[in-house]
């Protein structure tokens, strides 16, 4: 249920929305103009634009919230996007194939109803997903949230004067800001841990390094930053292997490389 609260809190503002219901139209558009799958032949302008809006519609609402969820999950446990774009068009192609169907049936008075046209149709539809939700995250969604993150590094005068903590937290939504605990580098993202709970940060793991320079804390591995405060424990394991328990109950590994540092604080 996180996760679907996730998707519906960071349903697209004004601007994305613009974008994506742009995208939305040139996909019509072109389909309508196209005429795939027979529709040239057996329908009208007015009805292709009818019969186009109706199956592009309903596979945009399903593939808009799959795609986001399916693209989150894949970068939080630090998976290739490229794989969660391709689960996402597998999952989301089977409400569609199933939207199309009856779509074909209204318009065209035609239904597939052998195992082998079904499968040929969900193929075609998971194809479209596919190229579609791809096209719309490289094109849209990435480079909106990038061009978001540049705003935000270009802070007004007033913030330079602004603890690195808080400058880290002002990134937050409301319900995450609190006591820093712990920094977790995924792909593009920081994963960022508070008393409140935690959030992805489109930002470079070295740039929220810099921004907590000055809180009581240390990094303790390539992909991991960790507050003094936030230790409840240390684990030593097989091979000499150090981890580190945290109050909010992760454990994040210590790479030999950093381990020094850590015992000159006498954390370890």
């Amino acid at each position: 249920m996180d996760r679907v609260h996730f998707a519906i809190r960071e349903w697209p503002g004004t601007k994305r929305a613009c974008l994506h219901v742009f995208s939305f139209l040139v996909t019509v558009a072109l389909l309508v103009y196209l005429g795939p799958f027979g529709t040239w032949d057996s329908l009208s302008a007015s009805d292709r634009l009818l019969f186009w809006t109706t199956a592009v519609g309903a596979n945009w609402l399903a593939g808009h919230i799959v795609f986001r969820l399916t693209i989150r999950t894949f970068r939080t446990r630090g998976w290739p996007v490229w794989a969660g774009l391709v689960i996402a068009g597998l999952v989301t192609a089977l409400p569609g194939t199933g939207t199309v169907w009856l779509v074909v049936a209204i318009y065209l008075d035609y239904q597939p109803a052998d195992v082998s046209g079904v499968i040929r149709l969900y193929t075609q539809v998971f194809v479209l997903h596919l190229t579609i939700g791809s096209l719309v995250f490289h094109l849209v969604e990435k480079a909106l949230r990038q061009r978001e993150t540049d705003t935000e590094s270009s802070s007004p005068d007033e913030r330079m004067d602004t603890a690195p903590e808080a400058a880290l937290l002002a990134r937050l939504s409301a319900r995450s800001r609190a006591e820093l605990l712990h920094l977790r580098m995924q792909d593009h993202y920081v994963e960022v841990h508070t008393a409140a709970g935690s959030e992805l940060l489109l930002l470079r793991f070295r740039d929220a390094l810099r921004e907590v320079e000055k809180v009581n804390g240390l990094q303790v591995h390539r992909s991991h930053w960790v507050a003094r405060g936030a230790v409840a424990g240390v684990e030593r394991r097989g091979g000499g292997r150090i981890i580190l328990r945290l109050v909010n109950g992760n454990r994040v590994p210590v790479s030999r490389s950093f381990a020094p540092a850590l015992k000159a604080q006498g954390w370890i």
